[in-house]
């Protein structure tokens, strides 16, 4: 049995509205029990576990994003594997993407990755 994943950062970005399957100005925050540190992409690695906080642009409500798993990282952007979300939450991000023009990323597929940038 593989052992249980846990994400130890926090990333708050907004879903953009132009370029699908992407987030904007992100920002990652290493969880230490009670509180959040800032960091940066920088330290993080592939394979690394974050847990996702996305603002969707038409709606108050963020997206939460229970875990993900980096993919690859370049300079100030990355790209998440999305893997452990709640299904209304889930179902509020592909209506999202739909709304947004789906076809550069499969949001159909059961595990949609997602760009995340630091740039204004």
């Amino acid at each position: 049995m593989k052992p249980q994943q846990k994400a130890n950062v926090i990333v708050h970005g907004t879903l953009s509205e132009v370029a699908t399957g992407c987030a904007e100005h992100a920002r990652a925050y290493h969880l230490e029990r009670d509180t959040q540190q800032g960091t940066t992409f920088h330290r993080l690695i592939d394979g690394d576990y974050l847990a996702l906080r996305l603002q969707v642009p038409t709606d108050r409500r963020p997206l939460l994003v229970g875990l993900a798993r980096v993919l690859w990282i370049q300079g100030d952007r990355l790209e998440v594997e999305v893997l452990i979300m709640d299904a209304d939450e889930r179902i509020r991000l592909n209506r999202f993407l739909e709304a947004t023009d789906s076809d550069e990323i499969g949001t159909r597929n059961a595990c949609p990755t997602l760009i995340l940038s630091t740039g204004e």
